[in-house]
């Protein structure tokens, strides 16, 4: 399996990690601008009202949102694995501490070859399954 398909689900992973770390955490709390303006405006909207409070809070539940929507697409599509595979990436990528390979396949008892055949499977079948994903981050960065 070549780098350019497991480096971007690799750190599609380690994204899962955070916000899966920041899901138990509070959330932090948006800072909020109250201080009035006292800006000359000549022509601007009069019509409107600032609400920075309300904007803050649905930032933050947007924010929280999009989190849980994330988990929630990455756990969908590792539970449409077959059972190896997805043992494999359940413990080497989506648990709470990081695990080397070699510990992962010394825990399920198989060997490395056996190991790297079936994580590379599940790569390729997770590529395919998360390309929307995969997409969206890379043209967020």
């Amino acid at each position: 399996m070549s780098k350019d398909v497991r480096a971007p689900l690799e750190k599609l992973f380690s994204r899962y990690r955070l916000y899966k770390r920041s899901e138990r955490m509070k959330s932090p709390t948006i800072e909020t601008k109250i201080t009035p303006s006292y800006e000359q405006r000549l022509h601007g909207n009069t019509n409107t009202i600032s609400k920075p409070v309300e904007d803050a809070v649905l930032r933050e539940i947007e924010i929280t949102e999009r989190r849980r929507s994330y988990i929630s697409t990455v756990e969908k599509a590792v539970e449409m694995l077959d059972e190896p595979e997805r043992e494999i990436i359940e413990m080497r990528y989506m648990q709470k501490d990081y695990i080397c390979d070699y510990h992962v396949y010394d825990q399920l008892g198989i060997g490395n070859p056996t190991y790297r055949r079936r994580r590379d499977a599940a790569m390729e079948r997770l590529n395919v399954l998360l390309e929307t994903v995969i997409m969206d981050e890379r043209s967020i960065v």
